[in-house]
């Protein structure tokens, strides 16, 4: 007996909306915990509204349409209301019955060796305590703040040991002013892994743009061209069936303020997805007319023949 197409959709829509719902209810006692915007800030008001609405009216068919996704960011700030440490947090719609929180971190405050470090402890203890179907969410950031207290100096204690890592870093920023984007191919990408060391090196890096799961898989990222370089050399010493850099798109050392800010076209770095929709095994279909449009939308039309 075989089981139809539109049975499978249904089961994973049902399953989608129980993973929501548990996403939600996970939130609230977030935003009970840490009510304090400063705190606590929700990427998209909108998208959470949405998921609300479809959550509590049961509507299991609306969500194979569905992009809106849980987003939001924890800041750990120190005692002169300085922001030690952003957590970027994303949920898929696998959390928490399957796949861990895509958590990742960020700081203007911790040189990059510091915040690769912290990363690093971070997926750690992701990896440690998770387990599928739990909430996780809470332990993390519970953890995360515990490891910023133990581990990363108060702001007065910081004030000294941090004064060499910010010359160094701001001469670092003050002599890589070529600003470039990277465009990388892969055969596919569908480890969660992958997936999670892209996330997190972007973060670390402060690099923009994008990725897309799927068969091809595509990685755009933007920003400083030495820490542009550092991401391409970590991620092809990951193991893939074939990974390549397809363009390179550099706005000259020169340009106006204007031109700089004219040449990044993205705020920060996503994992889209465009109307995904599962295949066989896991396989991760996406709309490429989609995605074509939104090239052409950010007028990265010239990229498109190169995929």
């Amino acid at each position: 007996m075989s089981i139809s197409s539109d049975g499978i959709k249904k089961d994973h829509n049902q399953l989608l909306l129980r993973c929501i719902g548990e996403q939600l209810a996970e939130l609230d006692l977030l935003l009970s915990m840490y009510p304090d915007e400063a705190e606590l800030k929700i990427e998209d008001f909108v998208a959470v509204d949405e998921l609300r609405r479809l959550v509590s009216e049961v509507d299991v068919d609306a969500m194979s349409e569905c992009q809106f996704r849980i987003g939001f960011t924890f800041r750990i700030i120190g005692t002169s209301n300085l922001v030690v440490l952003e957590c970027i947090c994303r949920l898929s719609g696998a959390y928490p019955t399957e796949k861990p929180p895509g958590l990742f971190l960020r700081s203007d405050w911790l040189s990059r060796d510091r915040l690769r470090l912290a990363s690093e402890a971070l997926a750690n203890q992701l990896e440690e305590m998770f387990k599928p179907g739990e909430p996780v969410l809470y332990q993390m950031l519970s953890w995360l703040t515990e490891f910023v207290s133990t581990n990363i100096p108060t702001d007065e204690d910081a004030s000294a040991s941090t004064a060499t890592e910010a010359g160094a870093a701001e001469t670092e920023a003050t002599t890589d002013q070529r600003l470039c984007r990277l465009w990388i191919h892969s055969h596919h990408i569908y480890n969660s892994l992958k997936r999670r060391d892209i996330l997190n090196w972007s973060a670390e890096l402060r690099l923009t743009g994008f990725s897309i799961v799927g068969k091809p898989g595509i990685v755009c990222v933007e920003g400083p061209e030495s820490a542009v370089e550092e991401f391409w050399q970590r991620l092809r010493r990951l193991n893939w069936k074939k990974l390549t850099m397809k363009e390179k798109d550099v706005c000259p050392p020169d340009a106006t303020e204007a031109v700089r800010r004219q040449f990044k076209k993205f705020d920060d770095f996503r994992e889209l997805s465009f109307n995904a929709r599962p295949g066989r095994g896991r396989e991760v279909l996406q709309d490429w007319g989609l995605v074509i449009r939104f090239l052409e939308d950010k007028g990265l039309g010239h990229v498109i023949p190169v995929y």
